[in-house]
């Protein structure tokens, strides 16, 4: 899996969360990067669980935004 978030992309990600107008392109970018960090979150049970209902719930939203 090739993972690649650049500057800019983050930036619009950022603008959108707060104007709260988030795109099925920057949802696509947040499950990415949930995808690539959710390793890191395997240590702990809550962190895994949280890790997962993030996860879920953007998973929800992109569905819907199609």
């Amino acid at each position: 899996m090739c993972f690649l978030i650049t500057h800019e992309h983050y930036r619009r990600v950022l603008r959108h969360l707060r104007e709260n107008t988030l795109s099925a392109s920057d949802l696509s970018r947040i499950q990415n990067a949930l995808t690539f960090l959710s390793p890191l979150c395997r240590d702990t049970r809550e962190a895994h669980k949280d890790m997962m209902g993030v996860t879920l719930k953007t998973d929800a939203l992109l569905r819907a935004s199609r």
